[in-house]
């Protein structure tokens, strides 16, 4: 049986395994006091919670509504709140992604969903510049239209706890398809701050 045919429960003890090795190796008693459940609580982590978007690689099912009088109105959502985990060192990024995208139909997808969407997307290993593409692929697909714009904004805990150990720093990435290559005034309405 391949790792990915594994049951959720069957991950989650492998890991609660794996990870006690790694602590003990690392000097740690894990036989009692606070570290006696950490494996636990790591692999029901990363199994259950910071990782599930691995269960299903497809993003989930998002029906198109139909509204109209959208088409060709341009649509924001700015600053919705993002962790994803960076496939370099396994530690948190966290921060905001804004999307905005121009219907080519009369039709859009509500709000909540695109929330979930960008969920589903950065629970999985990521590194920023792929997660931003991920996330503008799979509205160009649920949205039928090549006119959408992703931008996120994330602190990498990587850089903060080591290396350099910079505090301060976030980096951004952004992805501009159809008419956001071509007309500033869109760029715009994502980027600016009201």
């Amino acid at each position: 049986m391949s790792k990915q045919e594994l049951s959720s429960a069957q991950k989650r003890l492998l890991i609660e395994e794996k990870m006690g090795e790694v602590l003990e190796i690392l000097g740690l008693d894990t036989t009692s006091g606070p570290l006696q459940k950490t494996a636990f609580r790591i692999a029901k982590m990363y199994v259950d919670e910071v990782f599930d978007g691995l269960k299903n690689e497809t993003f989930p099912t998002i029906e198109l509504l139909e509204q109209p009088g959208c088409k060709g109105q341009l649509i924001v959502l700015k600053e919705i709140a993002c962790t994803s985990f960076c496939e370099h060192h396994f530690v948190p990024m966290v921060g905001t992604v804004s999307v905005a995208y121009l219907p080519d139909h009369d039709h859009t997808i509500g709000f909540s969903k695109i929330h979930e969407l960008v969920r589903h997307i950065a629970h999985r290993p990521q590194i920023q510049e792929r997660l931003t593409s991920q996330i503008a692929d799979a509205l160009s697909e649920i949205l039928k239209t090549e006119n959408v714009a992703v931008f996120t904004s994330l602190t990498h805990f990587c850089v903060i706890a080591r290396g350099q150990e910079n505090h301060a720093s976030k980096t951004e990435t952004r992805v501009m398809r159809g008419l956001f290559q071509e007309d500033a005034s869109l760029r715009e309405a994502l980027f600016v701050k009201e």
